[in-house]
This record gives C-alpha cells, structure tokens and sequence, in this order.
C-alpha cells in the first residue's frame, strides 16, 4: 500500500480521489485528531481551487498536515504550516518534533506541497505579507494553542487574509479545551 501511494505520489500525474485510499499512510503518524476528522480535512482541501492556500496553525507530528497534503497532489494548492516545533519527542527523544514532522512528511513525499514556517503564530502571522508577498487563504486550519486569547489572536490575524468565501475550520471545539469551544461559541453568536 505505501509503495502504491509513493509511486502515485511521485508521479504526480493523478491525485488522490477519495481519503480512503490515503487513511492507511495518514494514520501511520501520530497526533490528536479524532476519527473523522483526517476525512473532513482531506475532503475540504480536495474540495479547494486547484491553486488553493491553506494555513495549519498547529502541526504537531503531521497527522493533519499529511491528510492535506495528500488532496494537494497533482495540483498547484500549497499548504503553510505555521508552528514552533519546540522540544524533543518524547516517544523518540533523539529526535525533535520538526524532525519528526518533516520526516513523516518526507516519508510519502508530500513536502513539495508544504511550506513550513517555524515560530510561533502570532510571529508569524505579524510579518505575513512580507514571508507570503500578500497571499490570501482559501482555507486555515487552526490548532494551535488552545489557551482563549492565543485562539482569538489566530483568528484575529488569519480572519483578515482569507479570500472572500474563504474557510476556517477549529480543532477542538469541545468542553474539555474551554479556549477553542469559547471563541467558537462567541464567533457564533
């Protein structure tokens, strides 16, 4: 299966049509998603402009990076990752966490589809015209910081880049990480 998708991957000729035939190689990479929502966020971008910019906030070891990147293959999208990537991994403490999310990016090749900005977002998202030459979103993913006023700042800062009829998706927009679920609800009102 993982040779199957390197070689589609490689050539570049097709994309990938469905999530089903990624969902083997995504969920070789840890990380914080629940079920689902690899899918949500494969279909979304699939469903994107062929030259689509997507923003992740919060990339981790890729899980959410690589459901993304696999609907970019065979097009002009790009996704820019912005996240500080501090420290080692715990469960590979030779290793940091940027090296770990680029390898497992680099494992199926996706890096082509993918520009890292390491930092922290509000760094990040302060000097966005000067890294991206005044790019505007199709589509962000925010999962960052979870903390109330570092989620209000992301989308404080991205609301502003988005194309008209852009979109915006939150992770954790649950009770139990109170930062996402109160922006959201508060956006909502």
């Amino acid at each position: 299966m993982v040779d199957q998708l390197l070689e589609q991957v490689v050539s570049a000729k097709e994309s990938f049509n469905s999530y089903e035939t990624v969902k083997e190689a995504v969920e070789t990479i840890d990380g914080f998603l629940v079920p689902g929502q690899e899918e949500f966020l494969f279909n979304k971008v699939k469903s994107l402009p062929e030259d689509a910019l997507i923003v992740e906030v919060g990339s981790y070891k890729g899980r959410s990076t690589a459901a993304m990147a696999f609907a970019c293959v065979g097009t002009n999208r790009k996704i820019y990752c912005i996240d500080p990537w501090i420290g080692q991994c715990q469960d590979i403490p030779e290793k940091s966490v940027f090296e770990v999310w680029k390898e497992n990016l680099d494992k199926y090749q996706l890096t082509p589809y993918i520009k890292s900005f390491q930092g922290y977002s509000l760094e990040i998202l302060k000097r966005w015209g000067e890294l991206t030459g005044e790019k505007t979103i199709d589509f962000v993913f925010i999962d960052g910081s979870h903390e109330y006023l570092d989620v209000l700042t992301d989308f404080g800062l991205l609301l502003p880049l988005m194309k008209v009829g852009g979109w915006m998706a939150f992770h954790d927009v649950v009770e139990t990480w109170p930062g996402s679920n109160y922006l959201w609800h508060d956006i909502v009102k």
